[in-house]
Parts: C-alpha cells; sequence; structure tokens
C-alpha cells in the first residue's frame, strides 16, 4: 500500500470494523508502514483487494483470460500502468511453482 491517502481511507476502515481509532496506521508517515505491514499484514491486504480496489469485481472476465492477461489486468488496477507486468509475471510463475 503507498500514499497517505490509502493509509488514511484503510484507519477509517479500521475504525469502521473494529471501533478502534489506531493514530498508528497514519503516523508518523515513515513509521506507519511498518506498523500497518506488521499489525494489520492480512487485514491490509484483504482492504486493499476486496474494499479500496475491488479487484475481483473488475476482473470478473478472468477466468476466460490467460494467466498473463490476468496477470497484466491486475497490475494495472493495482498500479494504475501495466509498467513492471513482466516482472509480476515472473513472480506469478514462481509462486505457480510453488503452490501446485
Amino acid at each position: 500500500m503507498t500514499w497517505n491517502y490509502a493509509y488514511i481511507d484503510f484507519q477509517t476502515y479500521m475504525k469502521n470494523k473494529t471501533g478502534v481509532n489506531d493514530a498508528k496506521i497514519v503516523t508518523p508517515v515513515g513509521y506507519a508502514t511498518q506498523y500497518v505491514a506488521n499489525t494489520y499484514p492480512y487485514e491490509c491486504a484483504d482492504w486493499f483487494w476486496n474494499v479500496y480496489k475491488d479487484i475481483n469485481t473488475k476482473i470478473a472476465g478472468g477466468a476466460s483470460l490467460s494467466a498473463a492477461e490476468t496477470v497484466k489486468k491486475v497490475t494495472n488496477e493495482v498500479r494504475g500502468t501495466t509498467s513492471g507486468y513482466e516482472t509480476r509475471l515472473t513472480f506469478y510463475e514462481k509462486a505457480k511453482q510453488i503452490f501446485q
């Protein structure tokens, strides 16, 4: 996750979900990234994928796409560009081998 506005949105989401306003999610900025990664790794990943970016809905036709096309589509949703797609495809292929 990047950009301060995403951390602010995640803080609001966690406050609404748990009722706890965890100020460490957004401050200090340099610390917040590590704090969120260590304290809320699953919650943040779930929020980013399903709420913030709503990736499953945006790639709903993914079942009919090739793996390469799906990785490209997800890359575009996450990054706003397909820049870096080749690297992500390489990591996808490695992960696929590991999880077989």
